[in-house]
């Protein structure tokens, strides 16, 4: 994922000694005219198998008081239930300079995972936790290569 054709080939002759090399097919119904541009929604990304998800970890203080980013989603969200994703990043904030953008997931909180946390749960961990004198908040984020929300 990520990956240029170039790049994705090179691996693969890199890998030419191997007796097996497994590929997958993603089986989607989104679509491209230009196969050789092909640039996902991140719905794409959302259905993606959890093993597709490339993890990265990021480590917050507030600065102004804010973290710096609004969040949507959640358990029985307005939308049903979802993944706790960025809604939106200030410029010049911590987020900001964590590259942390529109459409990034957040996977847990302090090791805390947010799968079947509401809304409200998880503003009040991100506070909770965000909030101690001198405290680090650490995210497990998801971000997905080339889109935005």
């Amino acid at each position: 994922m990520g990956l240029s054709h170039n790049d994705a080939v090179r691996i693969l002759k890199s890998k030419a000694s191997h007796k097996k090399v497994e590929l997958k097919l993603i089986d989607t119904s989104e679509t491209a005219e230009d196969t050789a541009n092909f640039l996902p929604t991140w719905m794409y990304w959302l259905d993606l198998s959890r093993d597709c998800w490339i993890d990265r970890e990021v480590k917050l203080s507030r600065e102004s008081g804010s973290l710096g980013f609004s969040i949507a989603g959640g358990r029985n969200s307005s939308h049903g239930d979802q993944p706790v994703f960025i809604k939106s990043v200030r410029a010049g904030s911590a987020a900001f300079k964590h590259n942390i953008r529109r459409g990034d997931i957040i996977v847990s909180i302090n090791s805390q995972s947010t799968k079947d946390l509401s809304h409200m749960e998880v503003v009040s961990l991100l506070n909770e936790c965000s909030t101690m004198q001198g405290a680090t908040i650490s995210l497990t984020m998801v971000s997905w290569p080339g889109s935005i929300v």
